[in-house]
């Protein structure tokens, strides 16, 4: 504190002041010590009669490094003098200019980034959107503030949003995909991106990013539908090539055994080391028979068609333990009732052969256990192994089996998931619509 006249000399001042501005000495002129504006502004302030409007006022002044903000009290009846109340806001000047550049830094990246950015409220209204949102939703800025974000999401899609936002909420971040309703009706797919607004350790909002992805959504559409095309086809020649190699092949090669018996019984002169060799070829065409069976089978096997995948999966995994000498538990849950055929049945069979090739050229494993249940509309397949195990996303860099179960999959709108580490075995689990229909 400091107390001054009405000329601005210095009449008495207490320790703290004299620690902030050093060494005052009484009568000194107090605008001295300041720069030329402020101590215009001192002036100023002191010439103003008592209870005029100026009669109470505060103003900022430098004094070397230092910024000090001084406030100046209304003067004593007595002696005209007034008193000073000084404070070092040099650090706070500090620290406002840094708040301010970051918020500028914040703004650029908030309205300027070519995504629609925008930040929700925790009951998922919107409290900020930048440009690029307004010309994704057709919504004008004052028109989006306020709104909750179903009136810009398609209602089919709603349920799988909520679900993301209550992620969110708990303080995990998502990404996902969700068709965007604009304001004139129109249609457009976005990939949304949420993460939870985190202050003093509480979750108070959610930031999101939204890229238009319409042409790389309808591209990948595309894509999809002559996989699934190309799939279908593949299994149709698996299926005509199992069939003439099963009736065709299979016949021929019968014939030709039963010939070959015909030629032992009909000819008893033959000699011994001629009927030997007869019997042989006999043996060998047994052999033929039974290998073009198991080729047969392993294309497209009757059951699958016939019985469905139950049937086709028990078949299956008795092949793969007597022939890799692995312990293979089946297990059906109760719900299993035949229900997965068709095309249901294709992918979990496609996707049991496929973990099982896995597993017996990578895994070195030597139990595997198979889970499988059915509900009203749904199938799920989980395949276990006790192997290496291995980090799925590298994995996923280097080969295409992997992504190709995930294809077959999301084609029927079903789930794929994988958990695997190193040591640790592997666990592959899906569930499929046991009618399905065709899914992005």
């Amino acid at each position: 504190m400091i107390r001054v006249d009405p000329q601005g000399r210095i009449r008495d001042f207490n320790r703290a002041a004299d620690g902030l501005l050093g060494r005052l000495v009484v009568d000194e002129p107090l605008g001295q010590r300041l720069d030329p504006p402020s101590a215009s502004r001192l002036v100023a302030i002191l010439a103003d009669p008592p209870g005029a409007p100026g009669a109470f006022a505060e103003f900022e002044a430098c004094i070397g490094d230092h910024r000090f903000r001084f406030a100046v009290g209304p003067s004593s009846p007595v002696d005209e003098q007034r008193v000073i109340q000084l404070a070092d806001i040099t650090k706070f000047r500090a620290l406002s200019r840094q708040l301010k550049k970051s918020e500028q830094r914040y703004h650029s990246l908030f309205l300027e980034h070519p995504d629609a950015v925008y930040s929700l409220s925790l009951d998922g209204r919107f409290l900020e959107v930048n440009r690029r949102t307004t010309e994704l939703t057709g919504y004008r800025y004052e028109q989006l503030l306020g709104q909750h974000w179903e009136a810009v999401v398609v209602e089919k899609d709603r349920a799988t949003v909520h679900q993301h936002f209550r992620r969110v909420l708990e303080g995990q971040s998502c990404s996902y995909h969700c068709r965007v309703l604009d304001r004139t009706g129109g249609e457009r797919v976005a990939q949304v991106t949420n993460v939870p607004m985190i202050v003093d350790g509480e979750v108070v909002g959610v930031f999101g990013i939204a890229q238009d992805g319409t042409e790389l959504y309808q591209s990948r559409q595309a894509l999809r539908r002559l996989y699934n095309a190309q799939e279908k086809v593949r299994e149709e020649e698996r299926r005509r090539i199992a069939r003439d190699l099963h009736d065709d092949l299979g016949q021929m090669l019968t014939a030709m055994k039963l010939d070959l018996g015909r030629v032992i019984h009909e000819l008893p002169g033959l000699p011994d080391d001629h009927v030997e060799r007869l019997r042989e070829r006999s043996y060998f065409v047994d052999e033929v028979i039974e290998k073009v069976r198991d080729i047969a089978a392993n294309l497209r096997p009757s059951i699958l068609d016939d019985l469905g995948f139950e049937a086709a999966a028990e078949w299956f995994l008795d092949q793969c333990a007597k022939r890799d000498q692995l312990d293979i538990r089946w297990q059906p849950g109760s719900g299993v009732t035949g229900q997965a055929v068709g095309e249901t049945a294709t992918v979990l069979f496609r996707i049991l052969q496929e973990c099982l090739t896995n597993i017996r050229r990578h895994a070195r494993a030597s139990r595997v256990i198979v889970r499988y249940d059915e509900s009203d509309d749904r199938a799920r397949l989980e395949v276990s192994d006790d192997g290496i195990g291995f980090i799925p996303q590298a994995t996923q860099e280097r080969g295409v089996g992997l992504t190709g179960m995930r294809e077959r999959v999301t084609m029927l709108g079903g789930t794929f998931g994988v958990e695997s580490s190193p040591g640790m075995g592997t666990r592959i689990g899906i569930t499929l619509p046991l009618e399905p229909g065709h899914h992005d």
